[in-house]
């Protein structure tokens, strides 16, 4: 893929561990700036364990280069709260040199 090549990336992952801090730099080499990463993360966990795992991918994309980093709030149904997910988004508003 080339340089600068996309509008938008989406990464659905698992598990905190993936993406990891090398593919958020990678997409960020692909993305246009002004371009956007949204990071789908189906946590299946407490509150709590949400919010830690928010934290660490919210650092992995900005140690990554991305700038304005921010989580979309679900608005998921109370009957189907347990199966939420957590939806980041950053845009890559300045390339690395």
């Amino acid at each position: 893929m080339e340089s600068s090549s996309f509008k938008t990336v989406i990464c659905i992952c698992r598990s905190v561990e993936f993406p990891t801090d090398r593919l958020f730099e990678e997409i960020l080499i692909v993305l246009k700036p002004g371009g956007t990463i949204l990071v789908h993360k189906n946590p299946q966990s407490t509150v709590g364990e949400t919010d830690k795992i928010t934290s660490a991918l919210e650092r992995k994309l900005l140690l990554a280069g991305f700038l304005e980093v921010g989580v979309l709030k679900s608005t998921v149904p109370l009957e189907v709260q347990s199966f939420g997910a957590l939806i980041l988004f950053a845009e890559a508003l300045l390339k690395k040199q």
